[in-house]
């Protein structure tokens, strides 16, 4: 097995695994307590600061993966798009989806971090 073969195909397939395994885990073991209302009500601000920048970043950096693992290499060349451009539309989009994602995280953290009610 390359390298190229487990960080590519087998990674990914671990990772999903870990994540529908986990939420089944977590759903069965403590399915009541899944609400953020209480911190909510608790801390709001940070809450508020943190949690537009982590979702305006997340939703776009999940739809571009899954966007460039649908979407043929033959529909983008037949839209004039050469492989080039599309690296530089994907890198920075992706940066700037990938920094917004971090910032909100970050403040998300540090709410949990500094609050100790929360």
């Amino acid at each position: 097995m390359t390298n190229d073969f487990a960080l590519w195909v087998v990674l990914p397939y671990i990772a999903l695994t870990v994540f529908v395994v986990g939420h089944v885990w977590r759903w069965r073991a403590n399915q009541f307590g899944w609400t953020t209302c209480t911190t909510q009500l608790l801390e709001n601000r940070w809450l508020r600061l943190g949690s537009r920048p982590f979702h305006l970043g997340v939703f776009p950096a999940i739809a571009g993966h899954v966007f460039g693992q649908l979407v043929p290499k033959s529909l983008t060349a037949a839209f004039g798009v050469s492989e080039d451009v599309y690296h530089v539309i994907s890198v920075g989009a992706g940066t700037i989806a990938g920094l917004m994602l971090m910032a909100g995280l970050g403040l998300l953290l540090a709410r949990r971090f500094v609050n100790g009610r929360v």
